[in-house]
């Protein structure tokens, strides 16, 4: 366990050490002047008040939201301040861009009878008439014991926002629903709030906006099957799919001021033996006078700190590791990822041997775990400070690691049922 001394007996020894001499105060001097510019540099990258499209390493990062800036709670982790924006993948890293080689939409109920789906459906609360119409249409699905559905484009264009959301919430329940599971999500209130300022014509605006469904603080559109025979153009079709990839997150600003408490905040942003790491930036900035603020980015291990707003290339494109969200948490303090973890028995393996639950008082680092309601893993992040994570959702390439909070994650992958929050520490720290 991290204990409260030792980032103080570090900080202690730097202070303390035999009075320097002239050259080695003005090396000191020099260095921490170097550590400020570079800060501010790189500060002014991530400025809040900046407007307009940033580049982020294979995406865009784009100004959002009101409200502007988002006071969070104080803690051992200091002051934080967040800002909403949105990402957006660069089209050469979004799957999407293959068309649907099946044109056909098919909804699979598996290990479900006749009378099972009915029950279902019902349940689900879809009208009489709809439910009806549905069934004539069921087919035996032999390939996964179940029934399954080829509804007509008609049938998918007609069904209202709050119909559709029941509907595609339950067929998520299942992998074999391609459709929903891959569905485009942001986290907002609008679909202006999602698309930003895009070049889709009025008219495919007019289709899509429609066939939104919320679940949760969620937009999902899972049905860029059935409008990719309607859209006039390919040129209209990679526009839309550009401006459904943008995904919301946050950047989020650590305020500091003169009497911030160094060696606290060296203990909180310092967890995994990183104190020497952060302690020079944080020293410096509360030092610095002005501002005396840091983007979070700065204070987080190696491995997130290369990948937070950015999206999977390069080595991580091999489908045999490709990223996910165990593979990013369990990485978390890693200088080399481990690519077992991308694997479930890498994933169980280390859960039950390298770490333990704990019921309050999470910190940087530990793991966030979401169960469905048969106890089932489905996604894993890692807590950074207030609330917030560090996360990427699922393998995609157009899923970006970002930052998000705990329960905005919880409406990611929607269930009819509640959703079950575990938290798990390491157990070397």
């Amino acid at each position: 366990m991290h204990a409260t001394s030792s980032a103080k007996t570090q900080r202690d020894a730097i202070r303390h050490r035999n009075r320097p001499s002239l050259i080695l105060r003005w090396f000191r001097i020099v260095t921490v002047l170097t550590v400020a510019s570079w800060l501010l540099f790189g500060l002014r990258l991530y400025q809040f008040g900046e407007t307009g499209a940033k580049k982020a390493k294979s995406g865009t990062i784009r100004s959002e939201i009101s409200p502007p800036v988002e006071p969070l709670t104080e803690g051992p982790w200091g002051r934080l301040v967040c800002r909403r924006i949105a990402l957006s993948p660069l089209l050469d890293y979004v799957p999407e861009m293959v068309p649907w080689p099946d044109k056909a939409t098919v909804w699979r109920f598996p290990n479900l009878n006749s009378t099972q789906v009915e029950s279902l459906l019902t349940e689900i609360g879809l009208p009489e008439e709809l439910r009806t119409t549905l069934l004539s249409m069921a087919e035996v699905d032999l390939e996964y014991a179940g029934l399954m559905i080829r509804p007509t484009p008609e049938i998918i264009l007609a069904l209202d926002p709050e119909t559709r959301a029941s509907l595609y919430v339950a067929l998520d329940a299942s992998m074999k629903n391609v459709d929903q599971g891959s569905a485009f999500r942001f986290y907002g209130d609008s679909f202006d709030q999602w698309i930003g300022q895009t070049s889709i014509s009025q008219a495919t605006r007019a289709l899509v906006e429609p066939l939104i469904y919320r679940h949760g603080g969620y937009l999902f559109f899972a049905d860029l099957r059935t409008v990719e025979a309607i859209l006039p153009s390919e040129h209209e079709r990679v526009q839309l799919i550009k401006a459904l990839s943008h995904q919301s997150t946050y950047m989020v600003q650590l305020k500091l001021s003169e009497t911030s408490n160094l060696d606290a905040l060296v203990e909180y942003w310092g967890r995994g033996g990183r104190a020497k790491n952060v302690a020079p930036i944080l020293e410096s900035v509360i030092e610095g006078g002005g501002d005396r603020t840091v983007d979070i980015t700065y204070l987080l291990p190696s491995f997130a700190r290369e990948r937070i707003y950015t999206y999977p290339f390069g080595s991580e494109m091999d489908t045999a590791t490709l990223p996910d969200c165990h593979w990013t948490a369990l990485n978390f303090f890693s200088d080399e990822p481990d690519d077992s973890l991308s694997k479930t028995s890498g994933v169980v393996r280390t859960l039950q041997e390298d770490y333990y639950r704990i019921f309050g008082n999470p910190k940087l680092g530990d793991l966030v775990l979401y169960l469905d309601a048969s106890q089932t893993l489905m996604h894993s992040a890692v807590y950074i400070a207030d609330d917030i994570l560090f996360t990427k959702n699922g393998t995609s390439l157009s899923q970006p690691w970002m930052l998000v909070k705990v329960d905005e994650m919880k409406g990611f992958y929607p269930r009819r049922d509640e959703v079950d929050i575990h938290y798990y520490r390491r157990k070397d720290l």
